[in-house]
């Protein structure tokens, strides 16, 4: 019964990378190109910058582009890290963790900076490894 759970948790975790995939370039509306909705903004690499101002200008926002930019960005890692120390044994420890979500992160940044599919953000990669560092304080608390 262990190794179907194991097998279970392995075939979750292969599904979370192909969403977390699609949302990254895809995203949640899909009825335009996404690089059409990109022009003229710029990136950031400024650390805190983009999560400054969604704090102190929240009213120059709607709800869905400021909760998808600052609390969306964090939850869409959390289960990156509460399910890769439960697929691979080498990844018990937060800091593994948080260098292998670190590369993740960076690696969709820089994908959708180069095909213009997002805006690469500084602030994103922060946040995600937030995420994921919840997401495995979650996964040691179960």
């Amino acid at each position: 019964m262990q190794k179907y759970k194991q097998y279970a948790v392995f075939i979750l975790f292969l599904f979370y990378l192909f969403w977390l995939m699609v949302m990254s370039f895809v995203g949640i509306g899909t009825r335009h190109l996404r690089a059409n909705n990109y022009e003229g903004i710029n990136n950031n690499f400024i650390p805190f910058h983009t999560v400054i101002s969604y704090v102190f200008e929240i009213d120059h926002y709607n709800f869905d582009t400021w909760f998808y930019n600052t609390i969306g960005v964090v939850i869409i890692f959390m289960p990156l890290g509460f399910l890769l120390p439960k697929v691979f044994s080498n990844f018990n420890t937060l800091k593994s963790v948080l260098y292998f979500s670190l590369v993740m992160s960076m690696s969709i940044e820089i994908v959708q900076f180069l095909t213009r599919l997002g805006v690469l953000d500084v602030d994103d990669v922060i946040l995600n490894l937030a995420g994921a560092a919840i997401g495995y304080l979650i996964s040691k608390l179960i």
